[in-house]
């Protein structure tokens, strides 16, 4: 399959409205009024996600898209699919003239920044092998993870956790610093997980069972699967 990706610019503004919304006019424009009513989203406020969903939901049906009952982020049109994360779309098809078409429909509703064939996306670098097959790495965003918590130069390890390794729940309290971080260090390794790491996904749920009260042991833990 071919894969597109395309780009909406300033997505929520392009949002209508189906609240009553007013604002303080902003500093810089001359007005008698002293509130405006907003027609469209605006970034920041928090009906504009909902809004720009649902707007641009009905964009893909009106070009004849059914949007897949259990992924809401999918939509499919005979042999095209697309998948929608937020503002970021990749148009999916066997069939060059129907990803044309989806392309230019999107450009006519939208300002569009028309990426070509998909090289990254959501922290995932997309390499098309020459015999048409995909790679995917995560590399560049574990590589950030790394040099966010201090361990870009860390000792490798090889293996996601210790052998016989049983953690057990903190007899201690731990600060809301230390919680803080160890929620982060956790976080940033299931998005690996999820994504191109299914090696470190028993290691993530084993730790995120400590999420909310974590020691030393468990900073330990997660360290180790950074290492590793």
């Amino acid at each position: 399959l071919k894969i597109h990706q395309m780009d909406v610019k300033t997505a929520f503004i392009n949002s209508p409205l189906s609240e009553t919304v007013y604002i303080q006019p902003p500093p810089g424009l001359t007005t008698q009024a002293p509130r405006l009513r907003l027609r469209k989203a605006l970034y920041g406020l928090k009906q504009a996600p909902r809004a720009w969903n649902d707007h641009i939901d009905a964009k893909f049906k009106k070009f004849g898209y059914t949007r897949c009952h259990s992924d809401y982020c999918i939509y499919v049109k005979e042999s095209t699919m697309v998948a929608l994360y937020v503002d970021d779309i990749l148009v999916i098809s066997d069939d060059q003239e129907a990803i044309n078409k989806t392309k230019s429909f999107l450009k006519q509703q939208f300002e569009m920044e028309d990426m070509g064939e998909v090289r990254r996306f959501l922290g995932m670098d997309i390499i098309r092998k020459p015999n048409g097959d995909i790679s995917i790495t995560q590399k560049d965003y574990i590589n950030k993870v790394l040099k966010r918590f201090g361990m870009e130069d860390c000792r490798p390890l090889k293996t996601p956790l210790g052998t016989g390794e049983k953690l057990m729940q903190y007899d201690g309290i731990a600060s809301e610093e230390d919680r803080s971080i160890y929620q982060q260090m956790v976080g940033s390794i299931m998005y690996a997980a999820t994504g191109t790491r299914p090696d470190i996904a028993y290691a993530t749920s084993t730790l995120s069972r400590f999420n909310n009260n974590p020691g030393p042991s468990h900073f330990k833990a997660v360290k180790h699967v950074l290492q590793y």
